[in-house]
């Protein structure tokens, strides 16, 4: 009698659970995303609530399965890699082979589940309906049953035909580690991130760019892995571009990832197309960030890359009037190569460079002459002529005292044949002949490259008329030597006759020589 009670009360105990978790498990029903799970999910529902243990846990499993095939054929419409998925599942449906393990395997390997969910949670319910299958042997427990209720909604039914964390987990390893995974072409890589916005579950945007900037940061500062971080910002920008996200929502959490990762959230937000939709409060730090960069406790200037940033929004009109002198101030402390790697024009900064080539410290001038250099000629023949001259000037007076940068530049403008502006080929001239203050006296070094790249200029005659009248105004300097007059002889004797005569040489040489006769010269001049 009391054996009969206890087994009452024990089964009383079981149901009374049992109902609990059908509860539980229609609770879990509203989760599901796609309607056509509904079907298989509510059979095997309906075998739970009859203690059908073992038919419930193999129609869940065959419900996870459906769901991923279908995820795979959704897929496919955006996707022919994916096509060939759906395609090979279906060869193997007709030649009657079970599938269930190369769905799992597909879904791995392009990301709709990680290995984690796969290898600890999906082939584990996989290998139970293997096992239970057999009405010979053993049922399975309640508590698994409610196990692979759980983890098939959680990890595949409550999600759209979308990928999520472990194919975002796959792109963040290809991005940063595959040198090779991306041609280094803006156009590609744009091309395989609309690819990704085609294929990814909104909702885990905010773990692929937490992902995403935290790889950034610790690269940003090493141009080792320039490429890699071209490609990830390029890549970045195309998703923000394409999808638009809120990122105010609370998913986000926008404040602490700019904060963990300043200097590359701020990069990637702060696109026009995303700026407009932030708060004042983030559009303020990603500002900050973007010109002042921090170091330590140093304020560092900003890179050329963020500060094209930064003049972007100016332009566009996107920045408030405190944010627009905090730029003006930065743009006065940068060197001005950033300020051509921000895409800024030439003549903003035309003066700093003629001024840094005045400077005498070669750590100055060098990257001055790079600035100029990817200015290049468009750029420079746009300036008012005096500021030309003055660049040609500065170029030979900084070359002259042994700035490597500015001696190769004279010598590539000769051997590529290329052809500035006068104004700027007058200027390299004149500083071999006559300075600033009209003075007359004489640069060597150079004057053979000169006199080469002046023959080569269509405004050649011009060119050297303008240097003669130049030198018959000039007066004499005291730094004027009597040997450097025959060299500047001899370098010319031997250009005319390397070349064909060139009768407009022939009358700077008489200028030259008519200054030089001007003075009384001591045994030196």
């Amino acid at each position: 009698m009391i054996y009969v009670k206890l087994k009452q009360k024990n089964m009383i105990r079981i149901s009374l659970r049992r109902n609990s978790e059908v509860i539980k498990i229609k609770h879990l029903r509203k989760s599901i995303f796609d309607k056509k799970d509904l079907i298989l999910f509510d059979e095997a529902l309906k075998c739970f609530e009859n203690e059908a243990y073992r038919a419930s846990l193999i129609l869940i499993w065959i419900c996870t399965a459906a769901s991923l095939r279908n995820k795979f054929k959704d897929m496919a419409v955006h996707d022919s890699e994916i096509g060939k998925i759906v395609k090979e599942i279906e060869k193997m449906e007709r030649q009657e082979k079970s599938t269930d393990r190369f769905i799992l395997q597909k879904s791995l390997e392009i990301g709709v589940i990680s290995s984690h969910e796969y290898f600890e949670k999906l082939d584990h319910i996989r290998n139970m309906r293997n096992l239970y299958a057999h009405p010979i042997g053993k049922k399975p427990e309640i508590e698994e049953v409610i196990a692979s209720f759980v983890l098939s909604v959680n990890i595949v039914l409550s999600f759209p035909s979308r990928l999520r964390h472990g194919y975002v987990e796959k792109i963040i390893k290809s991005l940063f580690e595959d040198r090779h995974f991306l041609d280094d072409d803006d156009s590609k890589i744009k091309e395989y991130g609309l690819v990704v916005a085609n294929r990814i579950d909104p909702d885990v945007l905010p773990f692929l760019f937490k992902k995403l900037s935290e790889g950034l940061e610790k690269i940003f500062d090493d141009p080792e892995f320039g490429i890699f971080k071209k490609r990830c910002f390029f890549f970045g920008v195309t998703l923000l571009k394409k999808l638009k996200p809120d990122l105010s929502h609370d998913n986000w959490n926008i404040i602490t990832m700019i904060q963990n990762s300043p200097k590359s959230m701020s990069l990637l937000i702060s696109i026009p197309d995303i700026w407009i939709s932030l708060s004042g409060r983030v559009k303020d730090m990603c500002f900050s960030h973007l010109i002042e960069p921090v170091l330590g406790i140093e304020i560092k200037p900003p890179t050329g890359f963020s500060l094209r940033r930064a003049i972007t929004l100016s332009k566009e009109g996107l920045l408030t009037g405190r944010q627009k002198e905090k730029l003006d101030k930065s743009m006065k402390k940068v060197p001005c190569i950033t300020l051509k790697l921000a895409g800024i024009h030439l003549r903003e900064y035309a003066d700093i460079i003629i001024s840094d080539l005045k400077s005498y410290n070669w750590y100055v001038q060098n990257p001055a002459i790079i600035a100029l250099k990817r200015a290049g000629i468009d750029e420079c023949s746009q300036l008012d002529p005096s500021v030309q001259k003055q660049l040609g000037r500065n170029v030979l007076q900084s070359a002259q005292g042994g700035a490597g940068e500015s001696e190769f530049f004279i010598s590539s403008i000769l051997n590529r044949k290329e052809i500035w502006s006068k104004f700027f080929i007058e200027g390299l001239l004149l500083e071999t002949l006559v300075n600033d203050n009209c003075k007359f006296r004489l640069k060597e070094i150079f004057f053979e490259d000169v006199v080469k790249i002046t023959l080569l200029h269509p405004s050649i005659v011009e060119i050297i008329n303008c240097v003669i009248k130049e030198i018959k105004s000039s007066k004499m300097s005291r730094f004027c030597k009597i040997d450097d007059y025959y060299v500047l002889m001899d370098i010319l004797k031997k250009v005319i006759s390397e070349t064909d005569s060139h009768s407009i040489l022939l009358d700077l040489i008489k200028s030259i020589d008519i200054a030089r006769k001007k003075a009384e010269f001591q045994p030196s001049f």
